[in-house]
């Protein structure tokens, strides 16, 4: 037995009083065999284990050995369900990630693989949970970012407190669903656009655009100083969070090593951690601050959730000041709307020292280190204070008329894109959705009662309101409009009373069928706002006109969509 191994065997004695010393060998064995582990970096998780087989060691720990009976395969489908200790675990995930890295183990270099799984593959991204694995099978050809895979015999060990699924020498890996993501090499420096692309480990030239102190509360309550910023290349920009500070002022150019990249509410981060290795790099062709800082600024139809950093040039239109409780306390704050030429969107100012006044409307802005959460949907530009935001001497567009602002949009760009308002779209009427109609409304929630009751607040008396449901196509991509019922009223030149009377006299599904017979294939302009996320986009119409009939006829449409 060698020194180590001795040690690391006391050690675990010394922390399990009535531990069994051979069941402790028998562990750091099993974790040299499966996950090349020496006694050292295997210590904590060994302990763990043995708590968990010693009577009296723990509360609720087993009184049964690991090693009398093999443990049977455990079925997991969310990651929650996963602990420290559990073995011959199989499941079905979405693999985020996966890396090869060189590892010494007991002084042998070694290939293992690292990434990032999230379970629940058929649902969205939102509803699902990732955890880190480590595969030491060298499973590297099944682990395609992007696939769907079915994992049998793998096991669970913990690291800092967090469950980490060991995919083990033994294991069985296949693919379910092959992925169609681009295999990019990363041992070569990656652009940001690349980067971005992808999660993992990454190695980056850019030019630093910003770099700022930032304070993380942990959920443990403690607060940790990190620096945060922007990088930037000629092909785009990424934040970026520095765990162990950052000695590089805006404008460096700089390469960094062996970064991670991390999306948040499906953003990416770079993250730079102790591993990363940061330094100077000289190239005269590359672009210099100024050059990227124009490039670096965001339009309102670019803010996205989640956005930290933003810089932005735009007009306020509205500002008011209004009371909100934080934390148990009032606070003033002053919130309104932005508009430029791609739209309109929210915007607070948390502080009460705001030097706007109503006279100063319309206000161009530039705004820097700003934040983007949601409401309803609806982008909120998030600004600190005055300190952020510069007034311009005039705005870089044509006058632009609130009450008239309307940009128009192809159909692709919002389904890929991030909500939006004030938009503009042109398309064919392909669908009428069976749910169109009078309908009643949770007076609590708002959603549409089924049988008088809400699934929320159970039966209701129902506020009646009015609402049309159709598809609409512009030959490139298809997209849900919903139109409420001031925009149905205008459409069907009928308030909801006469629809109440006509469905009464000829039924539902003879009014659905004249509807069908007269709007399929009719070309409409549409003007309202998108809510687009990881399940679907909707187009909430606003208004509704008709602009004449489309190159497709109604028996087509009919038969395309199944009607």
């Amino acid at each position: 037995m060698s020194d180590e191994l001795e040690r690391a065997v006391n050690s675990v004695l010394d922390a399990v009083p009535g531990a069994d010393r051979d069941a402790v060998l028998d562990e750091f064995e099993r974790y040299q065999t499966e996950f090349l582990m020496g006694p050292k970096a295997a210590v904590r998780s060994v302990i763990t284990r043995i708590q968990r087989s010693t009577p009296g060691a723990v509360d609720d720990a087993s009184t049964a050995r690991p090693d009398q009976a093999p443990q049977p395969a455990k079925q997991v489908q969310s990651f929650a369900e996963l602990v420290d200790g559990d073995r011959n675990v199989t499941l079905e995930a979405f693999v985020a990630d996966h890396d090869l890295v060189e590892r010494n183990v007991r002084g042998e270099m070694m290939t293992i693989g690292r990434g990032r799984l999230e379970d629940k593959p058929n649902e969205p991204r939102s509803q699902r949970t990732s955890i880190q694995y480590t595969d030491w099978g060298n499973h590297a050809d099944v682990l395609r970012p992007g696939s769907v895979v079915r994992i049998e015999g793998a096991s669970a060990s913990s690291w800092q407190e967090q469950v980490r699924l060991e995919i083990n020498r033994s294991a069985r890996v296949t693919t379910l669903q092959a992925s169609s993501e681009p295999i990019i090499d990363r041992s070569e420096p990656l652009t940001i656009e690349q980067a971005s692309s992808i999660e993992g480990r990454v190695s980056i030239v850019a030019r630093i655009v910003s770099n700022d102190p930032r304070t993380i509360n942990t959920k443990d309550g403690r607060a940790i100083e990190v620096r945060s910023g922007r990088i930037a290349d000629s092909t785009g920009m990424m934040t970026y969070t520095a765990w162990d500070g950052l000695d590089y002022s805006a404008g460096t150019l700089v390469k960094i090593r062996d970064a991670q990249v991390r999306r948040f509410r499906n953003l990416p981060d770079l993250n730079i951690g102790r591993t990363t290795i940061i330094e100077e790099y000289h190239d005269a062709a590359f672009p210099d601050l100024e050059t990227l800082s124009d490039h670096s600024k965001v339009a309102i139809k670019g803010l996205k959730d989640g956005m930290r950093d933003v810089e932005i040039v735009a007009e306020i239109h509205q500002i008011t000041e209004r009371q909100v409780n934080v934390k148990g306390e009032k606070k003033t704050i002053h919130s309104g709307e932005l508009i430029d030429p791609t739209g309109r969107c929210r915007f607070t100012i948390w502080s009460d020292a705001v030097s706007i006044e109503e006279g100063d409307l319309p206000l161009p802005v530039h705004i820097q280190g700003a934040r983007v959460s949601s409401w309803q949907g609806i982008p909120d530009l998030a600004v600190d204070s005055m300190d952020n935001i510069e007034r311009l001497d005039t705005s870089p567009w044509e006058s632009i008329d609130p009450e008239d602002h309307w940009v128009e949009a192809m159909l692709d760009d919002l389904v890929k894109g991030p909500s939006r308002q004030s938009v503009e779209v042109l398309g064919s009427i392909v669908s009428v959705g069976e749910d169109s109609g009078p309908i009643l409304r949770c007076p609590e929630c708002r959603r549409v009662l089924v049988d008088d009751a809400c699934a929320d607040h159970g039966t209701q008396d129902g506020i009646p309101d009015l609402r049309i449901r159709m598809v609409l196509d512009d030959g490139v991509a298809a997209m849900t409009a919903l139109l409420n019922r001031a925009a149905a009223e205008a459409l069907l030149e009928m308030d909801r009373d006469a629809v109440v009377s006509t469905i009464k006299e000829s039924g539902r599904e003879a009014w659905l069928s004249d509807l069908r017979d007269r709007w399929l294939a009719r070309r409409v302009r549409i003007r309202g706002r998108t809510r687009v996320d990881e399940m679907a986009g909707y187009l909430l119409a606003d208004a509704v006109l008709f602009e004449g009939i489309s190159d497709m006829s109604v028996e087509t449409v009919r038969a395309r969509w199944g009607i």
